[in-house]
């Protein structure tokens, strides 16, 4: 059984399994290539495990998530051969809701853990420990993380927003994003080359990272979740409302009715307006919006989609059917 997120590369694909193994499949035709067994299994019902890629190494950030105690292992791609192994400890907190939550980021050869007792990043090269922050960010919310510019930006579900050197781990500041009254949330942010996007409950907001000011923002109703994703050109944007079970974004205080469809929009870098919306006939999974190449990709109802950044056009669509309907020239 599955335990942890696969990792597809350019050749081959990666995955864990509660065995302990994390095993390689050839990408063109499925061939098993290697497995190998992972030391840190000690309840393969409480052991998460995350897969992340560094050049031609496989990273699996290992967590016992009973007692935080957990190992990071570099996997040569070709053989599965440990490159190098750490092991890693996040006990700071025994509340049910903090403990071994451990949020991953990958960035610039660094490695990034997010966990109760503090932040640490360690060399994807080799596996040493870098720098460790202890101040409390993780807050056992949904909380996620950035880096652009030489920051760290880290989103802890309410308004204000963490930002660390990137390369020190040294705290630098922290911005509040504009949302409004006591309620006001931070949902998911993005960033591009000198921008971060901040998704809110009731607003998307771009930060210049070199300065940290507030460029814009783009004040939109309220909505119980939400997705983005950027690149130089802009920030692609999908509400998800748990309630409702709809997915809308628009000036107008109305949720979509329509529950198989799925909004999603395109707000321009420079001001944050809107340059398209693509009206996409399922219902998106929370969570599983992508960039890939300018192309806004994200997962629904047993299908999964691919929109052009630059015009919202449908570039293809991936059935469970296994075939693959309204391809688009380039």
């Amino acid at each position: 059984m599955l335990v942890g997120l696969q990792l597809a590369t350019r050749n081959n694909f990666y995955l864990t399994a509660q065995d302990g193994n994390v095993y390689a499949f050839r990408g063109r035709d499925g061939q098993g290539l290697w497995h190998t067994t992972m030391s840190h299994v000690t309840d393969k019902y409480s052991t998460g495990a995350l897969l992340m890629y560094y050049q031609s190494l496989i990273i699996d950030a290992v967590t016992d998530t009973d007692n935080g105690q957990g190992d990071l292992y570099a996997l040569d791609e070709q053989s599965g051969k440990v490159a190098w192994h750490t092991p890693f400890s996040c006990i700071k907190s025994t509340s049910i809701q903090c403990r071994g939550g451990v949020h991953w980021l990958m960035a610039n050869g660094i490695i990034y853990g997010l966990a109760t007792d503090g932040i640490t990043a360690w060399s994807a090269t080799n596996g040493h420990p870098l720098w460790h922050n202890t101040s409390t960010f993780n807050n056992g919310q949904p909380q996620h993380m950035v880096v652009t510019n030489n920051k760290l930006y880290i989103s802890n579900f309410y308004p204000t927003i963490n930002v660390l050197n990137a390369h020190t781990g040294q705290s630098l500041q922290n911005i509040t994003a504009p949302e409004q009254g006591s309620s006001g949330v931070v949902y998911d942010l993005a960033a591009s080359t000198d921008t971060v996007y901040v998704l809110g409950g009731r607003t998307i907001s771009a930060y210049q990272a070199s300065s940290d000011k507030l460029q814009w923002s783009q004040i939109h109703p309220y909505h119980s979740m939400g997705n983005i994703v950027a690149n130089n050109s802009g920030v692609g944007v999908v509400y998800y409302d748990m309630f409702s079970g709809g997915l809308a974004m628009s000036k107008d205080p109305v949720i979509s009715k329509d529950q198989n469809k799925t909004d999603v929009y395109f707000l321009r870098a420079q001001d944050g307006r809107q340059t398209w919306h693509s009206l996409v006939p399922s219902t998106a999974s929370f969570d599983s919006l992508h960039m890939v190449n300018d192309l806004i990709c994200f997962s629904g109802l047993n299908s999964i989609y691919a929109l052009k950044s630059s015009s919202g056009q449908q570039r293809w669509h991936f059935s469970q059917t296994g075939y693959l309907s309204s391809p688009l020239a380039d």
